[in-house]
């Protein structure tokens, strides 16, 4: 029995849950350090338990995302059990930019319209950002 609170556990796939603690565990532990330019998504099924991570190293830049968000889509189509997407994006020395706002808005519309909720989008750079919450959205854990 392991002394960790569950939280702070490593999820199993396929059977726990991810929250916004697990989703964080997982990011950090597959992100590169020092840091350097890459997208993870994290896909969950319709009880949010991972299914997927997908972790794109190569340099797409900010619009990088998209690409990433429509091989989650594809996926959803192959895969019905695909309920959820959870996004990173590292940007060394950076941070969010203006136009994450609006990148927000499509990726959810494009995700919503294939069926698959946006949980979650964390940039990270000198500090961690959400642009949910750059839009005054409330956190999607709990729905």
């Amino acid at each position: 029995m392991s002394s960790f609170c569950p939280a702070h556990q490593f999820p199993r796939a396929h059977i726990d849950p991810i929250d916004d603690d697990r989703a964080q565990l997982i990011i950090a532990s597959v992100i590169d350090l020092p840091l350097r330019p890459e997208i993870v998504a994290i896909v969950v099924d319709h009880q949010r338990r991972g299914v997927a991570i997908i972790n794109v190293d190569a340099v797409l830049g900010s619009d990088g995302v998209h690409a990433v968000a429509e091989m989650v889509i594809e996926l959803g189509r192959q895969q019905p059990a695909t309920g959820g997407l959870i996004l990173a994006s590292v940007r060394p020395g950076g941070g969010d930019e203006l136009d994450d706002v609006e990148r927000w808005l499509d990726l959810d519309h494009d995700l919503s319209a294939a069926g698959i909720e946006l949980l979650e989008w964390y940039v990270i750079g000198t500090s961690i950002s959400r642009p949910r919450a750059l839009l005054g959205e409330p956190a999607r854990w709990t729905g």
